[in-house]
């Protein structure tokens, strides 16, 4: 009799379970269920109940448990999800998988060498993949533009590739892509040469690609070229348009060229003392990006910013810069200004990048000038930061140095010659043509040795309120090498990618970059001098001084 009651009372319960009066629903983040190369990330899970009283969760898969209503899972296999109300005790099941797909694919080039003379550098290599053998992409790219930050000279979405150019002598790469779980896998190949070629590397102002920059145009830069030979001879360039056949072209000395035409480029450099050459055709293409937004204006200063950008994602990041020293991020955003007048507003996205930059006038809103700076030390003996309060909405500067010298730019340089106490003064004039004017007085040494010794004061862009300005980490960041005598390297080890901004001493801005996570940037071109880099990452500001000697 006993055990007839317990049997009965389990099947009650199981009645009860089977018959909630309602359920819930588990559902991936993403919308993706598997685990991918291109989405390395544990996929996260959220629970829906339409339950009126509390419900709790227990979570029971492949070496885990849980017990809180979002889970994150990072291997494969069977997941079961199992909801209790928390005042009747009815309980409701869920079951749900993971996968992973994350195979390499498999890619093999053949021949592995070959050998090219400066009479005769025409090659041909074929590539192929297996597993898979449909859905993957090829790119081959050379020496004079490699991985990871070049563009490949050739591509293709067959299962078999072939790459027949006139190349020069280097180590090649075949990178191949899964365009389904995104894996990827290289394979290198050589060309060999008893001769001497010139070496070189090219470079785009906007990663080789035009329709996203204003006038919708990239600069190529021929870089770093370098004859080969013992002893080195001169050396000529010449670049080819799109759809111009290669032929013996008069040799120049031109190394960039700013143009909007898409197609496949030649760059070609020519050794004047063995007649070898090397070409690079690097391809030019239309942006699938345009940043663009819209704005409303609002009593008080209040303004609306809307992103009508095309060719973003879900994944695509929108940073606003509202051009008086503040900035904001989403798709949406609204900023009030508490000085009225032009402000220069850019829209910046990033994974892709663009840009784009509007003049707007504030009128709900007083327009004053802001005249206010500070003087504060620059962790360089006898060299000082001045940093002054500049509002978007300034038109004019003028800074008296107190020692007969004036500058008239937004962040000039000023050495003084002789020491005593001057009186330094800046006048700010903004848009609705009204003027202010701040001076200080500061004591100028000549001793090193003196702490507060002031020589060379260097005005550089205000700190933003709330960002914190510190020297670069070398842990994250590096800059290298400094003082350059052309070209300095621009690491960044962070997770999250930002901008570079190059000032020269006129206080303008001559490159405005950006600055990739856990990649390599390289500042190129530069003119003897000093320089200002200032790296914006979220909310960080790092400065720091750059020395080009030559």
């Amino acid at each position: 009799m006993k055990k007839l009651f317990t049997l009965s009372f389990l099947f009650f319960i199981l009645q009860q379970k089977a018959q909630c009066p309602w359920n819930f629903t588990v559902s991936s983040v993403s919308g993706s269920y598997t685990i991918t190369c291109a989405n390395i990330n544990p996929i996260a899970l959220q629970t829906v109940h339409n339950n009126t009283n509390a419900v709790t969760y227990f979570w029971s898969g492949p070496t885990f448990t849980s017990a809180a209503t979002t889970a994150t899972v990072s291997q494969s296999g069977t997941y079961t999800v199992i909801a209790t109300d928390a005042v009747t005790s009815c309980t409701v099941m869920q079951t749900f998988s993971i996968y992973i797909n994350a195979f390499l694919p498999t890619n093999t080039v053949t021949p592995a060498t070959q050998s090219v003379t400066c009479a005769s550098n025409l090659v041909s290599f074929t590539g192929s993949v297996s597993n898979p053998t449909i859905t993957v992409r090829h790119d081959w790219y050379s020496p004079l533009n490699p991985l990871p930050s070049g563009v490949p000279i050739a591509s293709s979405n067959n299962t078999t590739s072939i790459l027949s150019a006139s190349l020069s002598p280097g180590v090649y790469t075949l990178l191949t892509t899964d365009l389904v779980n995104g894996c990827i896998s290289n394979t290198n190949f050589t060309i060999t040469s008893v001769n001497n070629f010139p070496a070189f590397n090219v470079t785009s102002s906007t990663n080789f690609s035009v329709g996203c920059t204003p006038g919708n145009q990239t600069t190529l830069n021929l870089v770093n070229p370098v004859s080969t030979q013992t002893p080195a001879t001169a050396l000529g360039y010449t670049m080819f348009a799109p759809g111009v056949t290669y032929s013996a072209p008069p040799w120049g000395a031109i190394t960039s060229t700013i143009t909007a035409l898409v197609g496949t480029w030649s760059i070609c450099v020519h050794d004047y003392g063995n007649n070898c050459i090397s070409m690079l055709q690097v391809p030019v293409l239309q942006s699938p990006v345009s940043a663009n937004f819209t704005y409303s204006l609002y009593p008080s200063g209040l303004v609306n910013f809307t992103s009508t950008s095309t060719g973003t994602t879900l994944a695509t990041n929108l940073n606003w810069n509202f051009g008086d020293v503040t900035s904001g991020t989403g798709n949406v955003t609204a900023h009030t200004y508490s000085n009225g007048g032009i402000h220069n507003v850019t829209l910046n996205t990033s994974s892709p990048n663009c840009s784009v930059t509007y003049t707007i006038n504030i009128t709900t809103v007083s327009c004053t000038p802001n005249s206010n700076w500070s003087l504060v030390p620059s962790g360089v003996p006898q060299n000082w930061y001045a940093i002054p309060a500049y509002y978007g909405n300034v038109t004019g500067v003028l800074w008296n140095w107190g020692d007969l010298n004036y500058d008239n730019t937004m962040y000039p340089v000023h050495t003084y010659s002789a020491a005593g106490t001057h009186t330094m003064c800046l006048t700010v004039t903004v848009s609705c043509n009204t003027s202010s004017m701040t001076c200080s007085s500061y004591s100028v040494y000549r001793s090193i040795g003196a702490d507060q010794s002031i020589v060379t004061v260097s005005v550089v862009p205000a700190v933003p309120i709330g960002i914190k300005t510190y020297e670069l980490n070398e842990d994250l960041i590096s800059l290298y090498p400094n003082p350059t005598n052309s070209t300095f390297y621009i690491k960044n080890e962070n997770q999250k990618s930002g901008r570079i901004k190059i000032f020269n001493l006129e206080g303008k801005e001559i490159e405005n970059l950006i600055l990739e996570n856990n990649k390599e940037t390289a500042i190129e071109n530069l003119n003897a001098g000093i320089y200002f880099m200032e790296i914006k990452i979220d909310n960080t500001v790092i400065r720091k001084k750059v020395v080009v000697v030559k």
